[in-house]
């Protein structure tokens, strides 16, 4: 496949035949300025010829964005990661807004029955941390196997119905069930969110861009501290009133990374389905209004080759792929229980 070819200049000082020998070993390659891109190309060797080696998703991405002539060409882009940053912020919400709802005297009478050092407030406070540490220790592998796009959406669907349920519990037993389920999405949403944040971010923004996602912790953190201050302070509304409006920043995120988040590219490769690489690739280079030449079938093929199996092969790993998935799945979690016991 040719990618273009490299303007070589030799600089050459003397033509005398009694010292080519040495002159040759002093020649110098210059690269022509408007050849300067391609200076970073990887070049590889077979049987003593050079040749190209075919772009990576990564080089992709950084071409694509680089390609952009102003700051608007990809606002679309930059609109996909304030999107994944506000799947963070909703997080943030949902565990933040349980220091807010103990503090409100009626909560405390209808909830808790009047005893805020008793056992129900620490089932409480505990309740949604142990359901974030469930739902870390699944969502990792979980996300390798079905996608982070999936993962992350399963996890602020279930931040926003369990806060829309909270509102309609009558004990401490159901709320902190509700709490529990919640920790679970809220630990299955963080590791595929930061993953799905770096695998379409351009090598040279992937930094930033994480950082702008783990920023808008901070932002939903104020959002929800402002909006108990004028619920539950000045307007005196009900604390069921208060978890419902808690759910919001769930539940535009839901929407948001269902109709605008691609999934990632890198995932489809690893998954040896090289077209749906190459569509949410396309997806990225319009959101930054990319125009130049698209990666192609064989560019992710030769990154991420397919396996080559035997028809006894395929059947057997046929017939042991959900066994498989389920053990690469519990296996997290039977490890760190292993390992608890052993402490004791």
């Amino acid at each position: 496949m040719d990618y273009g070819s490299i303007n070589i200049v030799n600089e050459d000082t003397t033509t005398n035949s009694n010292n080519s020998n040495n002159n040759n070993s002093n020649h110098k390659m210059l690269i022509h300025p408007t050849e300067e891109r391609e200076e970073t190309k990887t070049k590889k060797t077979i049987d003593g010829v050079p040749f190209e080696i075919p772009r990576s998703i990564d080089e992709f991405l950084e071409e694509a964005y680089e390609s952009s002539s102003t700051t608007f060409s990809n606002v679309r882009y930059w609109f996909i990661i304030l999107s994944l940053g506000l799947a963070n912020s909703s997080d943030a919400s949902e565990i933040l807004s349980l220091s807010f709802v103990l503090a409100d005297p009626t909560f405390e009478t209808q909830m808790l029955h009047g005893d805020t050092a008793s056992w129900r407030t620490r089932l409480l406070t505990a309740a949604i941390f142990f359901g974030m540490l469930v739902g870390g220790l699944v969502a990792g592998n979980a996300s390798d196997l079905v996608g982070r796009h999936k993962i992350l959406l399963c996890g602020l669907v279930c931040n926003a119905i369990t806060g829309l349920c909270s509102a309609l519990t009558t004990n401490v037993i159901q709320f902190s069930i509700l709490r529990a389920i919640a920790g679970i999405g809220i630990g299955a949403s963080i590791p595929p969110l930061f993953t799905l944040v770096a695998e379409v971010s351009p090598k040279s923004q992937r930094g930033f861009c994480v950082t702008i996602i783990a920023a808008f912790w901070m932002v939903g953190s104020l959002y929800i501290a402002t909006l108990a201050l004028l619920m539950m302070q000045y307007l005196q509304t009900d604390w069921r009133l208060f978890y419902v409006a808690c759910a919001i920043p769930a539940t535009i995120s839901a929407i948001l990374v269902t109709t605008i988040v691609p999934q990632s590219p890198r995932y489809w490769a690893l998954q040896h389905q090289p077209r749906r690489a190459l569509q949410q690739l396309q997806r990225l280079a319009n959101s930054m209004s990319y125009t130049g030449p698209l990666l192609t079938m064989n560019d992710i093929l030769y990154h991420y080759p397919t396996p080559t199996t035997t028809s006894t092969t395929t059947s057997t790993t046929k017939n042991n792929t959900s066994s498989s998935r389920l053990q690469i799945v519990t296996q997290p979690m039977k490890d760190f229980l292993h390992q608890t016991l052993d402490l004791y």
